[in-house]
C-alpha cells in the first residue's frame, strides 16, 4: 500500500469514528440508531467540506467555523492540533495540505476560507466558502489562462471510493473538450489540482464545467494574476452546482480606479439572453448596453460594467450591486470579477452570485488580518426593508447599536462598514437579518498580503 493510500485510509477511519461520536446523545451518552458503518454516509452528507491549501510557494490560510444563532459542538477532520473547545461559538484554525471536513453537533455549521500568498513572485489574498455538499456537477463562469495568469481547479473527493470527472471548458465562441481533461481521477478522501495553463492555450475568458463520470466531488477555482499590465492579486471561489434563471451580486464597484465585469456561462444547447440591472445606495440603473445580451449555446461571455452608468462614478468608485436575469427562460451561471487600483490599492477578486435572496445570512471573514472590512447588502424586492447586523467571535456575541435598524430601499443596496469591530482580535463572523429577502456579501483588504478578498454569505433558514 502506498503512503497516499495509507493516509486516505486513516482519514476515512477517523471520519467513521467521528461519525460514531456524532451519533451519541449528549444528554444520556447512549448510542443513536444504527451502527457506525450505517452512520458514515449521513455524516459525510451533513459535513462542510473545506479545500486543501493551494500547492504553491508561500500559500497559507485559515478556516473559520460558526453556527447561526444557535450553539453547536464543532468537530474537524483531520483533527487540528488545537481542536475546538466545548461551547465554542466561532472556531478558526489553519488550512491543511489535505482537505478538512467540519461537522456540527446540535446545530448546523457554516465555514469559510481566507487564503494568502506570500512568495517571492506572487502576493495576494482571497476568500471562499466551504461547501455543504458534494455534487456531480460544478460550474465556473469566469476564468482565464491569459499570459500572466495561473488558473487552477481544486477538486476534493470526500468519499471512500475514487471519483472520476470530465472537465469541459468554454470560450466566447464554443466549448472545448480536451482528451487530457476527459478522465481526471480524484483519489478517495483526497484531492486533485488541475492546472489549466498546462493544457490550454492562453485564453482571455475561460468558463468551466466539472462533471462526475463516477462519484461526486467538490470544486473550487483559483486564479493568480501577475500580468505585465493591469492589477495583480489572487482570487479563489467555490463553484455553482447548477444553473439558475437569476443571479444576485451584492458587492461591486464601478468608477475610476476599478474595473468590474460579470461573466455569463451558458452550458445549454439553446441561445441565452440576459439583462443586467444595477443598484446603488439611492438609485437604480438599467444600462442600455446590458439589456437582452445574447450568449450563444455552450459558450461564455464577459460583460463590462460601464463607470458612467451611476452618478458620481466618473470621479471616484461607487458601490453597486447587480442582478443578472435570463430574459428567455434559459438558465445560466454568472460570476463577478473586480480589479482594484488607484487609491483603493491593487488587487483582484472573483465570486459567483447568489441564486436566491433570503432574510438571514451568515458571512465569514474574507481576510485573517483585515482593513476596510464591510458588508454589502442588496434588496432585490419591491419593498423597503430594515437590516440588523450581529457580530460573533470566539468569546463574544455583540449587537452594536450603529448596526441595528438600518434602512434599505426597495431595489437598492446598503454598505455596512465593519472595520471598527473587526480590524483586530480574533475572527469575527457577521449575521445579517432583514424583514425582506436580501443578499449579503463581505469584502476586505488584507494587511498580510495587500490584496482585496470577498465572499458571499450563507443563506440561513427562516426561524
Amino acid at each position: 500500500m502506498t503512503e497516499r493510500a495509507r493516509e486516505a485510509t486513516l482519514t476515512l477511519m477517523v471520519i467513521a469514528l467521528l461519525a460514531g461520536a456524532v451519533a451519541l446523545d449528549l444528554g444520556s451518552g447512549k448510542a443513536g440508531e444504527g451502527s457506525v458503518p450505517e452512520i458514515v454516509a449521513p455524516f459525510v452528507g451533513r459535513a462542510l467540506f473545506c479545500s486543501a491549501l493551494l500547492d504553491h510557494e508561500g500559500a497559507s490560510g485559515r478556516v473559520t467555523v460558526s453556527s447561526g444563532l444557535e450553539r453547536a459542538a464543532v468537530a474537524v477532520v483531520p483533527a487540528p492540533a488545537k481542536p475546538p473547545g466545548a461551547g465554542t461559538r466561532v472556531w478558526s484554525g489553519p488550512m491543511r495540505t489535505r482537505p478538512q471536513a467540519v461537522e456540527g453537533r446540535g446545530a448546523p455549521l457554516f465555514a469559510g476560507l481566507s487564503l494568502d500568498l506570500s512568495s517571492s513572485k506572487e502576493r495576494g489574498s482571497a476568500a471562499a466558502r466551504c461547501s455543504p455538499e458534494a455534487s456531480s456537477d460544478w460550474f465556473f463562469a469566469a476564468g482565464t489562462t491569459a499570459i500572466g495568469h495561473d488558473e487552477r481547479l481544486l477538486l476534493h473527493n470526500p468519499f471512500p471510493e475514487e471519483a472520476v470527472v470530465r472537465i469541459t471548458l468554454f470560450t466566447q465562441i464554443s466549448d472545448i473538450v480536451k482528451s487530457s481533461l476527459s478522465d481526471v481521477a480524484v483519489p478517495a478522501g483526497g484531492s486533485q489540482e488541475v492546472r489549466l495553463n498546462r493544457v490550454v492555450v492562453p485564453r482571455q475568458l475561460l468558463g468551466a464545467e466539472v462533471s462526475a463520470v463516477r462519484g461526486r466531488v467538490v470544486a473550487w477555482k483559483s486564479v493568480i494574476s501577475r500580468p505585465r499590465e493591469g492589477s495583480r492579486g489572487f482570487s479563489f471561489s467555490l463553484g455553482a452546482t447548477e444553473p439558475a434563471s437569476s443571479w444576485f451580486f451584492a458587492h461591486g464597484l464601478i468608477g475610476r480606479g476599478v474595473e468590474e465585469s460579470i461573466s455569463v456561462l451558458n452550458p445549454s444547447e439553446r441561445e441565452l439572453t440576459v439583462t443586467v440591472s444595477l443598484a446603488a445606495k439611492d438609485r437604480a440603473a438599467q444600462p442600455a448596453g446590458l439589456m437582452d445580451v445574447s450568449v450563444p449555446p455552450r459558450s461564455a461571455r464577459r460583460l463590462t460594467l460601464d463607470g458612467g452608468t451611476i452618478a458620481g462614478s466618473a470621479k471616484k468608485p461607487v458601490g453597486v450591486s447587480a442582478t443578472v436575469a435570463s430574459t428567455n427562460g434559459v438558465e445560466f451561471i454568472a460570476e463577478r470579477e473586480l480589479s482594484y487600483g488607484g487609491d483603493l490599492g491593487e488587487g483582484v477578486t472573483a465570486e459567483l452570485g447568489a441564486a436566491t435572496p433570503a432574510r438571514s445570512w451568515l458571512v465569514t471573514p474574507p481576510a485573517a488580518e483585515s482593513e476596510r472590512d464591510s458588508i454589502a447588502i442588496l434588496n432585490p424586492t419591491a419593498r423597503d426593508g430594515r437590516v440588523d447586523v450581529l457580530l460573533r467571535s470566539e468569546k463574544a456575541f455583540r449587537a452594536p447599536e450603529p448596526l441595528q435598524g438600518l434602512k434599505i430601499g426597495a431595489g437598492l443596496r446598503l454598505e455596512v462598514p465593519l472595520s471598527r469591530w473587526t480590524s483586530s482580535g480574533p475572527p469575527v463572523v457577521a449575521l445579517v437579518s432583514s424583514n425582506v429577502a436580501v443578499v449579503a456579501e463581505r469584502s476586505a483588504r488584507s494587511r498580510r498580503a495587500p490584496d482585496w478578498a470577498d465572499v458571499l454569505g450563507f443563506p440561513l433558514p427562516d426561524a
